[in-house]
C-alpha cells in the first residue's frame, strides 16, 4: 500500500476549553469541513465561527465515543502508513503493522504496536513503549523508554524523566 501524506490523514488537533480531542488517523476517519474544521463524528459543530464567545454547552460528553486520556490530552492512533512527520500535543499510538516515514513528536506518550515501524526519530514528553517486533530507525527520547524483547532501535535511547 502506498503511504499517504500526513496532511491527508490527520488534521491539527484543536484544544477547546482545556479538553483534548481524539482522532483515528486513516482514510475516511476525519472529514474536513469549511474553514479547516474537522468532523470528528460526534455530531457537534466543530467549526470555528470566528467570534470569541464561549459556544460550549453543558452536556456531558464523557461517553461520546472520543478516546480522550484522563489528563485531557488528545489521543491519536495512526492506522495507516504515513510518509511525513507526526506532531501531536498528546498521546500517539502507532497501530500494529503501520510504517511512519518521518519523525514522531508527542506532548504525551508514544506507543508502537506490534510490527509497527518508525523511520525517523521519536521524541515524547511522556513515556515511549516499543513492543515486540516493532522497529525505530532513529533516536528515541522520552521520560521513560521501554523496549520489549524482539523490538529494535537503530539509534540512541535517552530517558529524560
Amino acid at each position: 500500500m502506498k503511504a499517504k501524506p500526513l496532511a491527508v490523514l490527520i488534521a491539527t488537533v484543536v484544544l477547546l476549553g482545556g479538553t483534548g480531542a481524539a482522532a483515528a488517523v486513516g482514510t475516511g476517519d476525519l472529514a474536513p469541513l469549511a474553514g479547516g474544521a474537522v468532523d470528528d463524528g460526534d455530531d457537534r459543530d466543530d467549526s470555528d465561527d470566528g467570534d470569541d464567545r464561549d459556544d460550549s454547552d453543558d452536556r456531558d460528553d464523557s461517553d461520546d465515543g472520543d478516546d480522550r486520556s484522563g489528563d485531557g490530552r488528545s489521543e491519536v492512533t495512526i492506522a495507516e502508513d504515513v510518509d511525513d512527520d507526526v506532531r501531536v500535543d498528546g498521546n500517539v499510538h502507532v497501530a500494529p503493522g503501520v510504517v511512519v516515514d518521518g519523525d514522531v513528536e508527542a506532548g504525551g506518550d508514544v506507543t508502537l504496536g506490534e510490527d509497527a515501524e518508525i523511520e525517523g526519530n521519536v521524541e515524547a514528553d511522556g513515556d515511549v513503549e516499543i513492543v515486540a517486533d516493532a522497529e525505530v530507525d532513529g533516536d528515541v527520547t522520552g521520560a521513560t523508554v521501554s523496549v520489549s524483547d524482539g523490538a529494535e532501535v537503530d539509534g540512541d535511547v535517552e530517558e529524560t524523566g
